[in-house]
């Protein structure tokens, strides 16, 4: 119940406007929220989903430039495909704090 309320209280913080709204259960600077939400809005206008999911690995891939994992990263979740979530899922799975952040963002 006290969720609900939560909720219910936001929603009139924010009015009545579309969308969604996610709440993220730990604690992400607001500067890294920032930079992965104008990534994630400036890749959507190049997404290739077939690409994507052909280097779906590439997130576990340590020696790749920490860039290329944030990409594929902001990429996966732009994808609407489960075998997408359950990448990032898998990945955040294996609890390695490089990338935790834009994963859990992701």
């Amino acid at each position: 119940m006290e969720k609900k309320n939560i909720y219910e209280a936001l929603r009139e913080l924010l009015g009545e406007k579309s969308g969604n709204l996610n709440i993220l259960e730990e604690k992400i600077d607001i500067n890294l929220q920032m930079e992965y939400f104008e990534y994630s809005k400036e890749i959507k206008n190049r997404l290739n989903p077939e690409f994507i999911l052909q280097n779906k690995d590439d997130i576990f891939d340590m020696g790749l430039d920490e860039s290329i994992r944030k990409t594929r990263l902001a990429e996966l979740a732009s994808v609407n495909d489960v075998v997408a979530y359950r990448t990032i899922e898998q990945y955040l799975k294996l609890n390695k704090p490089d990338l935790r952040s834009w994963a859990i963002l992701a």
